[in-house]
């Protein structure tokens, strides 16, 4: 759609409910496909299953681990409350969704606490966090940016120092996490 003077109109045109549900199909089956995206999106390539890495993320806002996920996803389930369907059907998605959400919780907590005590995998996670954090020391895009290159612009330092305090603290968090599993590893290299 060209606008005025040859320039993109975005704004599109307005269809009926009638038209997103053609399109997107039931809102009752959106949960699932979503939920199956995140998955495949959080999976080493060619495995099926996740490993302790695609469970837990990496620590410090990095990478939002699939359990994480999952969490956020039972507060605000995908397909409830879009104004598509009845009450009582969004109410019954709702519903359908958390319930689904809850054992998918319960399924990858009881791995999680499997593979933290495999020590290939803690190995393997350990490696991955400190990969990650010589990322964050090394590349100059995770760097301190420093406040003074925005002039008079005190919104822009402000952010810029905001910037500059979450990557510290994520830097924090990863050290934590690394300590901790390095414990961890150590216990059950003792163990075995």
């Amino acid at each position: 759609m060209v606008g005025i003077m040859g320039k993109r109109d975005f704004r599109g045109k307005l269809v009926s409910k009638e038209e997103v549900l053609r399109e997107l199909g039931d809102p009752a089956g959106w949960g699932k496909m979503h939920r199956k995206l995140e998955f495949e999106k959080h999976l080493v390539f060619g495995q099926k299953e996740l490993n302790l890495c695609g469970i837990k993320g990496l620590p410090g806002s990095l990478t939002c681990g699939y359990l994480e996920f999952l969490e956020k996803e039972f507060e605000h389930p995908i397909g409830s409350e879009t104004g598509l369907v009845s009450a009582g059907k969004n109410f019954h998605i709702e519903e359908q969704e958390k319930e689904a959400i809850k054992d998918e919780i319960r399924k990858y907590t009881d791995l999680l606490g499997k593979l933290e005590k495999n020590p290939k995998e803690v190995s393997d996670y350990l490696d991955r966090m400190k990969q990650a954090l010589k990322d964050l020391m090394t590349n100059p895009l995770y760097g301190d940016l420093p406040p003074d290159n925005f002039g008079d612009d005190e919104e822009g330092r402000t952010l810029v120092k905001e910037e500059n305090l979450k990557r510290r603290e994520n830097i924090r968090n990863l050290r934590k996490e690394i300590r901790k599993y390095t414990a961890r590893l150590k216990k059950l290299e003792q163990a075995a």
